[in-house]
């Protein structure tokens, strides 16, 4: 993505602690994603661009569909090929895909689209999606939705998270706060030993922030039909008064 430590952070070096603070979304968001795929198309191959330790892609497996897991995190590709040998994985940047005409639909999920912190990125990433999509293929995008910290939602700066670390014998605190200039979030996230309190990693990330109406003109600018909007991983949930924001447009 944007730098390195952008995508060498802690909890993607260690996939093991990924996986477990995420597990609650691995089948409740493939479910919604069935659901979306059979309302908007017909899909039976596709690419999950991000996809971590491969967890999504392997219950999509399960319900029937084909794919391919990317992700720019040696460690994450190499703990989701052992995993799941059955299925396929590379390590890849979304903005410089080598398939053409080759998925029905890309999910790029887990906000790692909101890594394309310049417009630059976001359109190459975008003609990148394009490119290695079918002629009428989805492309399902989540990114943080800024409205949510505007209007509904108190933004907290620091969040301490134990009880998710604690059985690794860890705790993270993780910062916040908002470049207005860049229109980004950016994160520190530190994590501690917890015996001893030590520090062991502090990693800096940048968020680039989507508002719901420049999300569609990125798409409709760079080839895209947008479909709509969803503000969670249900498909009855259209409010977008939630932290996640859910775009779905076609080739």
């Amino acid at each position: 993505m944007t730098n390195k430590n952008q995508v060498e952070k802690y909890y993607f070096d260690n996939p093991e602690i990924w996986e477990e603070l995420n597990t609650g979304r691995f089948n409740r968001e493939p479910i919604f994603l069935e659901k979306i795929f059979k309302k908007y198309g017909k899909v039976k191959n596709v690419l999950d661009v991000g996809c971590g330790t491969g967890s999504h892609l392997n219950k999509l497996s399960e319900l029937g569909f084909t794919g391919v897991g990317i992700d720019l995190n040696k460690n994450m590709i190499k703990f989701a090929k052992e995993k799941y040998p059955h299925l396929k994985f590379e390590v890849k940047d979304m903005r410089k895909l080598n398939y053409s005409n080759q998925f029905d639909a890309i999910l790029c999920l887990c906000t790692t689209f909101c890594y394309n912190t310049s417009n630059e990125d976001v359109v190459a990433a975008l003609k990148s999606f394009h490119k290695a999509l079918k002629k009428g293929g989805l492309l399902i995008i989540e990114t943080f939705n800024p409205i949510a910290f505007l209007e509904k939602k108190k933004f907290v700066r620091t969040i301490e998270e134990t009880d998710n670390y604690k059985k690794f014998g860890l705790k993270s605190v993780n910062e916040h706060w908002i470049d207005e200039t860049q229109q980004q979030m950016i994160e520190r996230r530190t994590v501690y030993r917890l015996k001893d309190n030590k520090k062991l990693k502090s990693d800096l990330t940048k968020f680039r922030l989507f508002f719901p109406q420049e999300m569609k003109y990125f798409l409709e600018t760079n080839g895209f039909k947008f479909q709509d909007f969803y503000g969670d991983y249900d498909i009855k949930y259209k409010k977008l008064d939630k932290f996640r924001l859910i775009t779905i447009s076609k080739k």
